[in-house]
């Protein structure tokens, strides 16, 4: 969306996409978060946010592949492991990808400020009560 302030230039879009089959690798979602960015961008607006939102999850086990899928999912896997392992290892972000932004002194970045946090998973984001 561009600045909702400045009414003259005012525009707002979303786009649905629907996978083909559910995913957790990040390059698969980037790709289709990239997709529907081309179908809604507009030339000459100066955009101010974008959001992406995820619906319809299903737990990894529940996944239902069908007869032409090609994919790999072991490979997928194995792959966003390793990534998620360095990065907890080395640090944050020690391996991003590129869509994510390379420098520190860009003029936009990924701000995650409305992330679900990670109760259930992550022993570092239980409430601490004293």
């Amino acid at each position: 969306m561009t600045n909702r302030f400045k009414k003259e230039n005012y525009y707002v879009n979303i786009k649905n996409i629907r996978l083909p089959v559910a995913t957790s690798d990040t390059s698969e979602l980037i790709h289709y978060a990239h997709e529907g960015i081309k179908a809604i961008h507009r030339k000459g607006h100066l955009y101010k946010k974008v959001g992406i939102i995820f619906k319809h999850l299903n737990p990894e086990n529940q996944i239902q592949a069908d007869l032409f899928n090609y994919k790999d999912f072991k490979r997928s896997k194995k792959l966003m492991q390793t990534l998620d392992n360095i990065n907890k290892k080395m640090g944050s972000d020690t391996l991003k990808y590129a869509a994510t932004g390379l420098t520190l002194n860009q003029r936009w970045k990924t701000v995650f400020k409305r992330r679900s946090p990670s109760y259930t998973t992550n022993w570092d984001q239980l409430l601490k009560v004293s």
